[in-house]
């Protein structure tokens, strides 16, 4: 029976790729569901993983890493829009006095109207004149005042600001909401209050989310794995310069020195 070690390096042109993206996408996961600096595991990995099934070509190497990466920001492009069209995130901040849930309805897909809610906890009031809301796409913002914003108090004491926007532009959006207290000095300025809405069909979502991978991630994980090819080759010269025996000395030839005598 062949050893498992042995086979993996005698077709690892097949089993590199393959164990490339298994354990990127496990990385991949690790980022999106609980840290997002384990992203950068992912050209650590491809690099390792041609290591140790022995694939040394340079050609193949770089090549080769560029292909994982772009099948790794296909499958990331897919999870964050399985993610986007099965979750409505309600996003709760906490602050000394006050806390607050922001959330826009419908999340994803493509509907006439998008109503963005700011509710606020605590039996907190604020005062309505101080209250904005941000509505950011690529290449586009919507900057909404408080005169059009819409406010009442809940059955449990709690302020909601709403606003409803109609006919959005086709985009992915990212939203802030900012208020102020009654003396004008800001208690919250919603950094990363929400993403939302999603308002293209899941398969233009798809091929948004894959393009900014690719712009965004895929060239910074190949500079990174091309620096650390040519830093491994380095290393690697110098060791087996450092190991190589001295050459002796070149010994006279017989006849010279017969003709010498």
């Amino acid at each position: 029976m062949q050893n498992p070690k042995n086979f993996i390096i005698k077709y690892n042109r097949i089993t590199a790729p393959l164990l490339a993206v298994a354990f990127s996408t496990l990385a991949l996961f690790a980022a999106i569901y609980v840290y997002e600096a384990f992203l950068f595991l992912i050209p650590v990995i491809v690099f390792f993983s041609f290591h140790f099934t022995k694939l040394y070509r340079l050609r193949t190497r770089i090549l080769g890493g560029l292909v994982i990466f772009i099948i790794v920001a296909m499958i990331s492009a897919g999870i964050s829009t399985s993610v986007i069209y099965t979750t409505d995130p309600v996003v709760t901040d906490h602050y000394t006095n006050l806390s607050v849930q922001t959330q826009v309805t419908p999340y994803a897909g493509n509907y006439s109207s998008y109503n963005f809610t700011m509710k606020v906890m605590d039996r907190v009031q604020l005062n309505p004149d101080h209250v904005t809301l941000d509505i950011n796409t690529t290449g586009f913002q919507k900057n909404v005042s408080a005169a059009e914003m819409s406010h009442y108090t809940n059955a449990s004491g709690d302020q909601v600001f709403y606003y409803v926007y109609t006919n959005p532009p086709a985009g992915i959006y990212s939203y802030n909401f900012t208020f102020q207290n009654q003396t004008g000095a800001t208690l919250y300025t919603g950094f990363g209050t929400g993403s939302g809405p999603d308002t293209l069909s899941s398969v233009s979502t798809f091929k948004e989310l894959f393009i900014v991978t690719v712009i965004n991630d895929v060239i910074i994980f190949e500079i990174i794995l091309v620096a650390g090819i040519f830093i491994a080759r380095s290393f690697s010269r110098s060791a087996r310069n450092r190991i190589r025996p001295p050459q002796r000395p070149k010994q006279p030839d017989i006849v010279d020195q017969n003709n010498n005598q």
